[in-house]
């Protein structure tokens, strides 16, 4: 297994979706063979914060010599950034191995009931991971929650709660009491808790648990964070305080277990880097941008008085993307009034809200800013370019986009391991559409019996075209293996005319046949093919080509005049992969720069373009010409590929285009 299939297996594991309870992270772990009690670990959950404070926490420790594993979630770009010994990511070949052990066990019946989730197996590998590397400590954050989450199988040396806040409602409970319960899950007998919540009815809860299983607890308040001010700390804004203060009180609880010199602190606090948290970059443009992850109401308060005390009496601009299943009212009422300019864009994600739904929102909290309604993030810092201060904020998820598209990090595909399942919403943001090519935008003309039928001809064989399609088409059913090379086409061309005489063996015969078909008089334009990708290209969407052929493709692309259209052309005898193969797709993805779950693929093969397309991640749907179209769910002709915009209309106050989408099609490929 290599580490592309690794990646692959994880994102099908999202098919088992999210599931609450300990059962199959502890039969993994067993499986295994228990590394978790190989490992000492700080236990850190809560709902803001515990990513920050775990990068302290790692930092400290690693300044007083230890070696020391970071397991944290979701990552921002890479997958690779869940799992860390000293803070470098864990190696592509390290998860390619784990991944293949961790298939290999039994546990994977293919059933969904039994069957882990990917959090699950991912919990088992880094443990795994960390006990071959033989961390001397392991910071080890909770997924969701603390009591069910697949983290809560360790008994740490401390449990730590950073406080507790609205989010994950659906999952966690309506109140921070419920909240507080499900966080407190991972107090365990008689080992030390720490906590800078500040609500008294979790307080209370927390209190509770902690008493009925013996366990000291320390809380962490706002006079403990100015007692700390000698400390220097490197994560920008006040709330950080608050979480240094709860990482110092953690290592001075636990110096009876790990000793830790006072120079390990500050030099832990004062160089801990963790991006998208308030992270400040300077563009090349003289721009600056500020980039966070606030995605609930408390992370967009903290965030929103970050700004106010590093720029004060600064007006900035603001890009925002939030997730739908999140409280985006609350985070609009927060946001919107540090700005002046607004700049609502999709986030690559199958959970994206619609940004014309946060328009209200932003319009209520602050009436006279300027809203704009982008495409997506590319075209909000396109429309944002003359903007001196920006901030971009939201999610989590679409921070790492931003990072990408900044430049500060490679291009990864890897986003959508972050996702809670595979249902893609309603009604999906396209960003780019993808294209097969023979039979979906061209034909050859008038067919390929009638350019056999020529060549042939030409070198002394008459066959009629009615049956050189007909041994065509049976010697195309019949081919195995085949690669799109040369030698390949050679041999079908040899099945074809089997029997029918010596043209085939003619000097220059097959160059010739060859050659013919990058000829444009060879092939036909579909009347439906302009018109569509011009009407996709004026709407901002980008389009690509995949296509199982050869080094024929691009000219000929060029002399039908359908090479301008494209942005991307992605070939099988370049790629190295052919279709129905997730490589090729994927191939399109990473240089479309496009998640694949924001991609269209467009084809006329049922195995290679729709089902390939889908296991790659993309949206597909099915084009069937002809007689046949229109059945089954496929559209019928390239004109039936509606755009239209969301059902929601512009205030007359804002700016920019309408996002634009197109239907989405369910697994059958019927249009919702």
């Amino acid at each position: 297994m290599n580490y592309s299939e690794a990646i692959q297996f994880l994102y099908d594991l999202r098919l088992f979706g999210l599931k609450f309870g300990l059962e199959n992270t502890r039969h993994l772990a067993a499986l295994a063979g228990q590394p978790q009690e190989k490992l000492r670990f700080i236990h850190v959950a809560g709902t803001n914060g515990k990513g920050s404070t775990c990068a302290m926490l790692e930092n400290i420790y690693r300044a007083a010599g230890l070696r020391v594993g970071l397991f944290t979630s979701p990552h921002l770009v890479s997958f690779a950034e869940r799992i860390q010994v000293n803070r470098q990511w864990i190696a592509p070949q390290d998860v390619a191995r784990l991944v293949e052990e961790m298939k290999s066990a039994s546990v994977f019946s293919g059933n969904g009931e039994a069957c882990p989730t990917f959090f699950e197996v991912v919990t088992v590998m880094a443990l795994k991971y960390f006990a071959e590397q033989r961390c001397d400590l392991v910071v080890w954050e909770t997924g969701l929650g603390g009591r069910l989450d697949a983290t809560n199988i360790v008994t740490p040396l401390c449990s730590v709660i950073t406080n507790v806040q609205f989010d994950h409602q659906q999952w966690l409970g309506n109140t921070l009491p419920e909240i507080a319960r499900e966080k407190a899950g991972i107090i365990k007998d008689r080992v030390p808790v720490i906590t800078g919540a500040e609500d008294a009815g979790a307080l209370q809860v927390i209190t509770e648990t902690a008493q009925r299983h013996h366990a000291p607890l320390t809380i962490v308040t706002p006079s403990d964070a100015l007692a700390i001010g000698h400390y220097e700390i490197a994560l920008a804004g006040q709330h950080q305080r608050m979480n240094a203060a709860v990482a110092v009180r953690t290592a001075q609880i636990l110096q009876a277990n790990i000793p830790l010199p006072e120079s390990a602190l500050r030099r832990g606090l004062k160089e801990t880097q963790w991006a998208g948290r308030c992270q400040l970059i300077q563009r090349d443009n003289g721009q600056t941008a500020l980039l966070d992850g606030a995605h609930n109401p408390a992370g967009a308060h903290s965030l929103a008085n970050a700004w106010r005390r590093e720029f004060p009496g600064k007006n900035c601009a603001l890009i925002l993307g939030i997730m739908r299943d999140k409280d985006c009212e609350a985070i609009c009422h927060v946001l919107a009034p540090l700005a002046q300019r607004i700049f609502l864009a999709a986030i690559g994600s199958e959970r994206s809200a619609d940004p014309l739904m946060l328009v209200d929102h932003c319009r209520w909290a602050n009436p006279s800013a300027s809203i704009t309604v982008c495409r997506n993030l590319a075209d909000a810092f396109a429309k944002a370019a003359n903007e001196p201060l920006l901030v971009v904020t939201g999610s989590l998820y679409f921070v790492g986009e931003a990072l990408e598209w900044l430049g500060v990090v490679p291009p990864s595909l890897e986003r959508a391991l972050n996702e809670y399942g595979t249902t893609p919403a309603p009604e999906m943001s396209i960003r780019a559409v993808t294209f097969d090519v023979g039979g979906t935008l061209i034909e050859p003309w008038p067919s390929v019996g009638d350019l056999y039928s020529q060549v042939a001809e030409r070198h002394g064989l008459r066959v009629s075209p009615a049956i050189l399609n007909q041994r065509f088409a049976a010697a195309w059913k019949a081919k195995k293996n085949f690669a799109y090379r040369r030698s390949d086409w050679s041999d079908l061309v040899d099945q074809t005319f089997a029997g029918l005489g010596a043209a085939r063996n003619g000097a220059g015969f097959f160059s010739e046949l060859y050659e013919q078909f990058t000829e444009a008089t060879s092939w036909r334009v579909y009347d439906d093919v302009r018109p569509c990708l011009e009407r996709l290209r004026q709407n901002g969407i980008k389009l690509g080509a995949i296509s199982n052929w050869d080094e024929r493709l691009r000219p000929l692309l060029k002399a039908l005049e359908l090479d301008q259209y494209f942005d991307v052309v992605v070939v099988s005898a370049e790629a190295g992969h052919h279709k129905p193969a997730p490589e090729i797709f994927r191939a399109a993805a990473r240089q479309l720069k496009t998640p694949p779950c924001a991609i269209l693929h467009v084809g006329d093969s049922q195995g290679e373009d729709f089902e390939g397309a889908r296991a790659a991640g993309f949206q597909s749907v099915l084009l069937s010409r002809g007689k046949n179209g229109g059945r089954n769910g496929a559209i019928a002709s390239l004109a039936d590929l509606e755009l239209r915009p969301a059902n929601h209309t512009p205030p007359p106050n804002s700016e920019g285009d309408a996002v634009i989408f197109l239907n989405s099609f369910d697994h059958n490929g019927r249009s919702h």
